[in-house]
């Protein structure tokens, strides 16, 4: 099964909309500077959830949503 990961606006500011075609029962989502650092991990729950990312530094982070054995990559931009 394809699981498409969404975020948007792309770049964002203050908060950001990961948009998700399924949720698993033990769905992830970790954002990661360049460098590797994880800024951010939260339980996904719903196909759509409201990230707060007003506290980190513009820049290029990293996305991967993890579900059951899968696991999605992305990119977004924080302004």
């Amino acid at each position: 099964t394809y699981h498409k990961l969404n975020i948007h606006p792309n770049p964002a500011s203050n908060i950001a909309t990961l948009e998700v075609s399924d949720v698993s029962c033990d769905a992830w989502l970790s954002i990661y500077t360049t460098n590797g650092q994880k800024v951010l991990e939260q339980p996904i729950t719903e196909l759509q959830t409201n990230l707060d990312i007003s506290h980190l530094p513009s820049g290029v982070y990293l996305l991967k949503y993890t579900y059951g054995n899968s696991t999605e990559v992305g990119k977004m931009v924080k302004e």
